[in-house]
């Protein structure tokens, strides 16, 4: 045993006196050759069955300093977000806007920032003058903006709270304001339904809405400053229009328009086929279109056509229209239209013979290359070229209908016509299908000839067919892959 330790103990003497010769040799620069690598001992694996080996534990000098854990850096916030408001619960601001004769302003365009240096945008809303609501941040100081141009100079209020529930900006006139009445020249009594509308001068035309005048008869609205064409007008009278120069801040008060009666006019007449037979129940629509020797008109304020009915003789009367042009259309189920044509009213009385041609009935049989019918898909009808009309097919018939085209039999006789329409419009027309044999029936077309188109996805097929007035035409169309 003794000897077995005495060799233990001059390995570990040699093992040291190496160590130190090998340290002292490095110090004085005596190994002048590259290091090498050291020597990695192969790897040894455990025999099955035993235990892994237990690495040694490491020397003070071996075992590396702890690193004590650092928190990850917090996230940069964009410069645009630093304090940003939003992140707050928000309030309702009503906000009313007001003229400088504290009166609900039309259509403005409200903003709110922050109060601070920032000047963050936080809100922003549009509507009538009179309490626009705008949800912004609660507890945050607020510029709120107020623009309304270009009748008036923007308006500010600050600082403002959303706590406060609502905020009052006025607004200082940038247009002019004018304001009258508009009465008839014979009795000084308001006019029924008169209008008063300007144009504004300036490199784009601008018009603004028409106003209603008041029951009596009185007008008053805020117009652009500068040049502007004033108008006033009523059914049955003369319009009239002058021009004005309104500065900016200037009240036009006490403007007094007279409107004398129109010059009278009215038409009469009958509706007839083209063998000359009366049409009862034909309805008559006319619209007066604008003076050529006005600088500005004033539309019909009650809107679209006066439209009268032909009675059981096809005779009809248009009174108390204006002298000048209107535009005219006469309709009757299963007859292309008369107009709408620009015609002439003369002074008087005018006689005209409205002749109307009798349509066409078409029916559409689609033929899928399995022999069944188009019963899903679109028929559309061209004439030299062009196409007059289209429709949608469904399983419950024909919808979203679009057809047009005349023929020259429909017509107007007796009074001037200065323009006359290349497409009419069909009164009653009527749209069925599928029948039981997949036709799709449609009434009302125009007689002449037509290419026909029946067309479903990629498929496609087209025929050639000539309508005949008063008449029933059948056609039917085999379809076929796109070319």
């Amino acid at each position: 045993m003794s000897s077995r330790r005495s060799w233990v103990l001059g390995v570990f003497l040699v093992a040291l006196l190496s160590s130190v010769l090998v340290s002292t040799l490095a110090l004085r620069g005596g190994d002048r050759s590259e290091p090498r690598a050291p020597e990695v001992a192969a790897e040894r694996l455990p025999e099955e069955g035993t235990p892994p080996p237990i690495p040694a534990a490491r020397s003070a000098i071996d075992r590396p300093e702890p690193v004590a854990p650092t928190a990850s850096p917090p996230a940069e916030t964009p410069p645009e977000r630093a304090g940003s408001p939003w992140h707050l619960p928000k309030g309702k601001l009503l906000v009313t806007v007001l003229d400088p004769w504290r009166r609900p302003v039309g259509s403005v365009a409200v903003r709110a920032f922050t109060a601070d240096a920032t000047r963050r945008k936080v809100g922003h809303a549009t509507g009538r003058g009179e309490r626009v609501p705008i949800f912004v941040p609660r507890g945050v100081a607020l510029r709120i903006e107020a623009s309304c141009e270009p009748l008036f100079h923007d308006g500010v209020e600050e600082p403002v709270l959303a706590e406060a529930g609502q905020v009052a900006i006025s607004l200082q006139l940038k247009g002019a304001r004018v304001s009258g009445r508009i009465v008839a020249a014979e009795s000084g009594a308001p006019v029924p339904h008169a209008v008063f509308d300007y144009t504004r001068d300036g490199p784009h035309y601008v018009r603004s809405h028409s106003s209603r005048v008041a029951a009596d008869g009185t007008f008053d609205l805020v117009v652009p400053s500068g040049g502007a064409h004033l108008t006033a007008g009523a059914p049955g009278r003369e319009t009239v229009d002058w021009r004005e120069m309104l500065r900016e801040g200037e009240w036009r008060d006490g403007l007094l328009v007279a409107l004398v009666r129109g010059v009278a006019c009215s038409l009469s007449g009958r509706v007839v086929d083209e063998d000359g037979r009366l049409v009862p129940g034909a309805r008559v629509l006319v619209r007066a279109l604008p003076r050529e020797d006005r600088i500005s008109w004033i539309p019909d304020p009650l809107e679209g056509p006066r439209e009268f009915l032909a009675d059981g003789e096809g005779r009809f009367k248009v009174e108390d229209a204006d002298v000048g042009k209107h535009r005219l259309l006469v309709t009757a189920s299963g007859f292309e239209s008369a107009g709408p044509d620009t015609v002439v009213f003369a002074r008087g009385e005018n006689e005209a013979t409205i002749v109307l041609a009798r349509a066409g009935r078409l029916r559409v049989r689609g033929v899928l290359p399995d022999g069944s019918p188009l019963l899903e898909g679109q028929i559309v009808l061209q004439r030299a070229g062009r196409i007059v009309g289209s429709a949608t097919l469904h399983r419950a018939g024909i919808v979203s209908p679009g057809f047009s085209g005349r023929s020259m039999r429909a017509r107007i006789e007796g009074i001037r016509v200065l323009e006359r329409q290349e497409t009419g419009e069909i009164d009653g027309r009527r749209l069925s299908g599928p029948d039981e044999h997949g036709y799709h029936t449609i009434e009302g077309i125009a007689w002449g000839e037509y290419e026909v188109l029946a067309l479903a996805g990629p498929l496609e097929g087209r025929a050639g067919v000539a309508l005949r007035a008063g008449e029933t035409t059948s056609v039917e169309i085999p379809l076929f892959a796109k070319k």
